[in-house]
């Protein structure tokens, strides 16, 4: 009997391990510099600022195309090099991804870049970011015009979100484009500050008011 309960109180142990390490979420993978096809297969990665990031599908793009990631201050940047230039297609290149704020903080913006391969008198393209929440003001497309390197607008989110996916679209129409760059900001989520009730105050007003007519009652009867 005494082995036989021992027997089973560690199977009863071992399940529960068990159930403990399949109850434990997995920790996400350090954002490293990766080709597409690596970094879809890989799912999500934190980067060094606490940003996750998912890159969900891509279009177009070669599988080889790499990425690179690159933060500082409050701004999650990624880039994508071409393995080759990339040239004027029939159908857009797209990059579908999800990006989640750092603990404690908001996304604020976005915004985007291009960057020429050679040649800024002949190469003209388009690389837009777009949002599927749409709570965005302000355009984010980068449009390439010389020299080398083009900067988008700023898409400023309003209300903030912690999370969002995005749909970046690259156009090229002309010449050729080396690389695309993605930025998304956040900033801190604001304290919320206690603002004392007026039920307190009022208590206090009716207390002195009524201590104040006891008062004079009581000298009306010396």
């Amino acid at each position: 009997m005494k082995i036989q309960a021992k027997a089973g109180f560690s199977l009863i142990f071992a399940a529960s391990s068990l159930m403990l390490i399949a109850g434990t979420p997995g920790k996400a993978a350090a954002c490293v510099d990766d080709t597409l096809a690596a970094l879809q297969a890989a799912g999500v990665c934190t980067d060094v600022l606490g940003f996750t990031f998912q890159l969900s599908s891509f279009t177009n793009f070669n599988p080889l195309d790499r990425f690179s990631f690159q933060s500082s201050g409050n701004s999650f940047q990624y880039s994508l090099q071409g393995l080759n230039a990339w040239t004027p297609a029939g159908n857009d290149f797209k990059l579908d991804y999800k990006v989640t704020a750092p603990t404690g903080k908001q996304l604020n913006f976005w915004t985007s870049n291009l960057i020429s391969s050679n040649d800024p008198g002949l190469d003209a393209a388009t690389y837009d970011i777009s949002s599927s929440f749409q709570p965005a003001t302000g355009p984010a497309a980068a449009t390439f015009t010389p020299p080398l390197q083009a900067a988008g607008g700023i898409a400023t989110y309003s209300p903030k979100l912690t999370n969002d996916d995005f749909t970046g679209t690259l156009k090229v129409t002309g010449g050729t484009i080396a690389s695309l760059t993605g930025v998304v900001a956040s900033q801190p989520i604001p304290a919320t500050s206690s603002v004392p009730g007026p039920l307190p105050l009022l208590g206090a007003v009716a207390g002195f008011s009524m201590s104040r007519k006891i008062r004079n009652r009581l000298k009306s009867f010396v």
